[in-house]
């Protein structure tokens, strides 16, 4: 029996809660810039509309070194991975930005010295403790090969490490060539169609789905930075809203903001745009089933949430039966997975009365990031778990 990635990219960044007539999105991913820190402090954030925030930005040199910039600083580095895994966010340090490609051409023009920006990329990661890397190189000059080759080799180091780290990227349309024949190394892939009109995302989108880029991966892009005036790039909470439906309508993976403090900005201290977001984000650590099988109640709720540090610090895993399923006698499965689809361990198969029910991982799964999945019928969701 095996999962799919498509599964499991959406399932880990989250699935829509049962019980809430609002559709979720897969995952909202925010654009937290180093230099908004000092009048949007990192506890003013509003992290409840957001599964994933991404710290902008360290920056690339021609010979391979990789430095904190963008205004980020040892210290708010710290702070602001302390405060997103505060609120159960996976915090994500972004490399690069507009600008930066010229330094990217540089540090990958050879095997040698690509190798020495993967080790310091990774380096940086994991000296501040962030959960991934997003990849912003956006000039990309012709060097398609390179622009793939570093991306390849970042995925293969990661994969050596243990819990293995998120690998996104901001691309857009014009870079297509380059990103879209190797879709398989990210986790996302959010659009920068920030200015696009809903109306025209179809258009915005159709380059990089010509070159084989899955929907189910792709993330909308949604600008909080706002041009005054035009209707076309004045993100107000309608077009937040907008967007949120054209990705769930269209099967795309999930939604991303640039840049978060705009809203705050523009509305003198309150925050609509990030109000209209916050009903399509996924809670974080629960995940849901809704599908042909049941009509149920809001009181029904066919759901699963993990606690990753439960009694003797082993994680354990609720689910709740409907007494619907139960009464159709509906085979439940619970299995856990490898981040690469592989499966590890049954937990449970078979039939199961309403109400909540636990499972307590034991101790012979080792420390390590897993899926859970969780299956009725023909329904089926997923959440990320890391057992320590």
């Amino acid at each position: 029996m095996q999962i799919s990635k498509a599964l499991l990219i959406a399932g880990i960044a989250g699935a829509a809660v049962f019980g809430q007539a609002q559709q979720k999105v897969g995952w909202s991913t925010g654009y937290y810039a180093g230099w908004a820190q000092s009048g949007y402090p990192v506890t003013k954030i509003n992290w409840k509309s957001y599964t994933h925030m991404c710290h902008f930005s360290a920056t690339p040199n021609s010979s391979g070194g990789v430095n904190l910039s963008m205004g980020i600083t040892d210290a708010s580095a710290k702070s602001f991975v302390a405060e997103a895994h505060k609120n159960k966010v996976k915090a994500i340090l972004c490399v690069g930005g507009a600008g930066t490609g010229g330094n990217f051409q540089s540090s990958t023009a050879n095997a040698t010295i690509r190798a020495t920006l993967v080790t310091n990329i990774l380096g940086l990661m994991s000296k501040y403790g962030y959960d991934g890397v997003d990849m912003d190189w956006e000039e990309i000059g012709g060097k398609t090969q390179q622009y793939q080759d570093l991306h390849k080799d970042l995925r293969v180091a990661m994969d050596k490490m243990d819990p293995k780290p998120l690998l996104t990227v901001a691309m857009a349309n014009y870079i297509a060539a380059s990103c879209g024949p190797i879709n398989q190394v990210f986790d996302q892939m959010n659009n920068m169609c920030y200015w696009t009109h809903a109306t025209g995302l179809a258009n915005d989108f159709k380059a990089l789905i010509d070159k084989g880029i899955p929907k189910s991966k792709m993330g909308v892009g949604i600008g909080f930075d706002y041009e005054e005036g035009n209707p076309e790039v004045d993100c107000d909470p309608t077009s937040v809203k907008q967007k949120c439906d054209y990705a769930i309508a269209n099967g795309y993976g999930g939604v991303m903001v640039w840049a978060i403090e705009k809203d705050l900005k523009r509305y003198n201290g309150q925050e609509p745009s990030h109000a209209a977001l916050l009903p399509y984000v996924p809670l974080p650590g629960s995940v849901g089933l809704m599908g042909p099988s049941f009509a149920l109640a809001a009181a029904e709720a066919f759901s699963m949430t993990i606690a990753e540090n439960g009694p003797s610090a082993r994680p354990v895993i609720t689910y709740m039966i409907p007494s619907a399923a139960a009464l159709a006698g509906t085979l439940v499965d619970v299995g856990l997975y490898g981040y690469d689809g592989r499966m590890v361990r049954t937990l449970l198969r078979g039939k199961a009365g309403a109400g909540a029910h636990t499972l307590v991982l034991d101790s012979r799964v080792r420390p390590g990031a897993y899926v859970v999945k969780l299956s009725a019928g023909p329904d089926a969701a997923a959440s990320a778990l890391i057992v320590k």
